[in-house]
């Protein structure tokens, strides 16, 4: 079909309807899956539309990506690598998040993405703010459960960055990537920062509040449990010399 003929593709939408729900999995793992059948339970009861996306995988040393080499070229191609110190988890993770983004801009609608050990306590229907991430959540969900609204979203934790000695910045970030929606304008300031700056660290800690409008809806519509999950943090400083990372 010409392109030039379909007019549609040239007009952004703004519709605040999540598209899609996409529940990220390592097929094959059996930890992995065991938790992703938990988070479509969780999506069901809530009468949450859910979908498994099947995730790039590092667990054996290796990046192995889902998709074919030419598809994986057009999505990833020319985003960069240039922090060496991720472990083949924590990189396979984040490209499974920068491919949803992706496909969140291509559809331009929004999206709600889970890693397979969030858990849906209530469906979540409506992106409501434009250029927005919204946290949906995390363990501490019970304590906001009789209030309605917004707050900011929770930050995991201040990351101090420290050469020679001296704190020189602080970074506050999303706590934790396992549970969100984005609409395309957000991730389009996303994939602009991954290109502008390469991965540089983990998902979770890529996604700061200073660039991004970060809103979490109360009651929480979702939760985890922490520490079940695939992911082998790096946990390695660099050198004396250079930056250090104090968490």
């Amino acid at each position: 079909m010409n392109i030039y003929h379909r007019e549609e593709l040239f007009h952004k939408h703004y519709e605040r309807e999540i598209a899609a729900t996409f529940i990220v999995r390592l097929k094959g793992n059996e930890v992995s899956e065991a938790l992703a059948n938990r988070c479509l339970d969780s999506c069901n009861k809530v009468g949450q539309n859910a979908q498994f996306f099947d995730a790039v995988d590092g667990t054996s040393g290796t990046i192995k990506y889902p998709l074919a080499d030419q598809d994986i070229d057009k999505v990833l191609g020319g985003i960069k690598l240039v922090f060496s110190r991720l472990t083949p988890t924590e990189i396979s993770c984040f490209l499974s998040h920068i491919i949803l983004w992706k496909h969140c801009v291509a559809i331009d609608r929004p999206i709600v993405i889970l890693e397979h050990d969030a858990i849906m306590l209530r469906k979540f229907e409506a992106h409501p703010f434009y250029n927005a991430i919204m946290y949906l959540g995390n363990e501490e969900y019970e304590q906001y459960e009789k209030y309605q609204g917004l707050m900011q979203a929770q930050g995991r934790c201040t990351e101090n960055c420290i050469a020679g000695g001296k704190q020189i910045s602080t970074r506050v970030y999303m706590d934790r990537t396992h549970a969100y929606s984005i609409d395309p304008a957000a991730a389009r300031q996303l994939i602009s920062k991954l290109y502008r700056n390469g991965i540089n660290d983990a998902a979770d800690a890529f996604i700061t509040f200073d660039e991004f409008c970060i809103i979490q809806p109360i009651p929480f519509p979702a939760t985890v449990k922490p520490g079940e999950g695939t992911i082998q943090h790096a946990g390695v400083l660099p050198p004396p010399g250079t930056f250090s990372y104090a968490r």
